[in-house]
C-alpha cells in the first residue's frame, strides 16, 4: 500500500478495487475525458456526479483545474471514498472544491431529488448490474439529470483478451434476439489472463456493444447524442484485443 492507502498499481495505469470488482484505470477513455471537458465548459456553478468513482481519479481531475463545480462522487466502497478524501486533503490549500460524499450502489442504494445533475459519468459501472438493475438504474439517472442535461457512460465489451472465448457466445446470442446477450454469471471461471488479479475477478459482469447499450438507454428515454466502441490502444497488451474493447456513450435528458 502507499501513503493514502491506495493499493499499487498492478500494471501502469490500474489499479485494483478492495471489493473484488476490478480494477480502476487512471488512463482516461475519449468518453471520460469528453465528461471532464464538458464539465470545465460550462460557465455557470454547475453540479455534476461520478457514480462507481472507486478512488475518484475522475474527480481528481476536475478538482485539478478548481473551477468553480460541484461534485458528488459515489462508490459502493466506503473505502475508496476515504482514499479520495485524503488524496484531496492532501493536496493543495488553494482548492476549494470540496466533493459531497455518496456510499450506496446503483441501483437502490442511491437516491437524489429529480433535476439535480447538469452531467453524470457512470464508467464501468453498468458492467457489474443486471437487466433489471440496469434498466432501473438509467431510469433513475434520467430523472436525476437536469433538463438537456447529459449522461456519460463507458462499459466493458466482450472483445477484451480476458473474455477471447466468450466472443463466439456473446454473437451466437445477439444474432438469435437476446436482449442481453453479455451476461456471464461465472466470469470468474471463464477468467483468461495473464495477470495475476484472479482474488479481485467478480463472479457476475454484463458486456455490451454500441447496439444493446444504446437501445436500453432509449427504452428509458435517454436521447442519444454519440455511441460508439472504444479503441483502448493505451491499455496493456494483455487485455486488448481488436480496438474494440470499451462501449462509450452520451446521452440527455430532454
Amino acid at each position: 500500500m502507499q501513503g493514502s492507502n491506495i493499493p499499487n498499481d498492478i500494471v501502469p495505469g490500474l489499479v485494483p478495487t478492495m471489493n473484488q470488482y476490478g480494477l480502476m484505470t487512471k488512463i482516461f477513455d475519449i468518453y471520460t475525458k469528453k465528461f471532464i471537458k464538458y464539465t470545465l465548459s460550462l460557465e455557470s456553478e454547475i453540479h455534476v456526479a461520478e457514480l462507481g468513482a472507486a478512488y475518484g481519479a475522475v474527480t481528481q481531475e476536475i478538482i485539478r483545474h478548481n473551477k468553480k463545480v460541484k461534485i458528488t462522487v459515489n462508490d459502493l466502497d466506503k473505502r475508496h471514498l476515504t482514499v479520495l478524501q485524503k488524496k484531496i486533503k492532501n493536496q493543495n490549500n488553494s482548492i476549494q472544491i470540496k466533493p459531497k460524499i455518496v456510499i450506496g450502489r446503483l441501483p437502490d442504494g442511491i437516491n437524489f431529488a429529480e433535476n439535480t445533475f447538469d452531467a453524470i459519468l457512470a464508467a464501468r459501472v453498468m458492467q457489474y448490474l443486471l437487466p433489471r438493475d440496469l434498466i432501473k438504474a438509467l431510469k433513475k439517472i434520467r430523472l436525476w439529470l437536469k433538463p438537456k442535461g447529459k449522461l456519460f457512460l463507458v462499459t466493458k465489451t466482450p472483445y477484451i483478451k480476458m473474455l477471447s472465448t466468450f466472443i463466439t457466445t456473446y454473437e451466437r446470442r445477439k444474432s438469435r434476439g437476446d436482449r442481453w446477450p453479455g451476461v456471464i454469471k461465472d466470469f470468474n471461471q471463464r477468467f483468461n489472463h495473464d495477470i495475476s488479479i484472479s482474488h479481485i475477478v467478480p463472479k457476475f459482469i454484463h458486456v455490451f456493444d454500441p447496439d444493446i447499450l444504446k437501445r436500453a438507454c432509449i427504452e428509458c428515454g435517454l436521447i442519444i447524442e454519440e455511441c460508439s466502441f472504444i479503441n483502448r490502444k493505451d491499455l496493456p497488451l494483455d487485455i486488448r484485443l481488436t480496438g474494440k474493447e470499451e462501449v462509450g456513450l452520451i446521452a440527455h435528458k430532454e
